[in-house]
């Protein structure tokens, strides 16, 4: 098994820019980091297939995740004929929400 953190960001600015043809949007942004993070587990998963879990009930366990999207590819690129089980924790929404308070409240007013 493995563990992996994805630490979390605030966007302390964020514009959206042109779309581009995948359908996604170019953007310009300036992010923090911050001392969060979701927990991701990986661990072999007994059939030949991706499954994803998460304890956030928002999140989407099918193709269309990032995670699972990320997961067909590596095994796809590398040829490992294998499966793989995914389980996602997610931060609460709250903190993130209370931590963004707190990054904003510390940034100098422009002026």
């Amino acid at each position: 098994m493995l563990l992996e953190r994805a630490y979390a960001k605030v966007n302390l600015t964020l514009d959206v820019l042109h779309r581009r043809p995948d359908g996604y949007h170019e953007v310009d942004m300036v992010m923090q980091s911050i001392d969060l993070s979701d927990l991701v587990w990986l661990e072999r998963h007994p059939e030949d297939r991706i499954v994803l879990e998460s304890n956030a009930t928002y999140v989407p366990t099918d193709d269309r995740n990032l995670a699972v999207q990320a997961a067909k590819l590596f095994l796809r690129r590398t040829e490992i004929s294998a499966g793989v089980h995914i389980n996602l924790e997610k931060i609460s929404r709250w903190r993130l929400v209370w931590l963004a308070d707190r990054v904003m409240r510390q940034r100098p007013c422009a002026g």
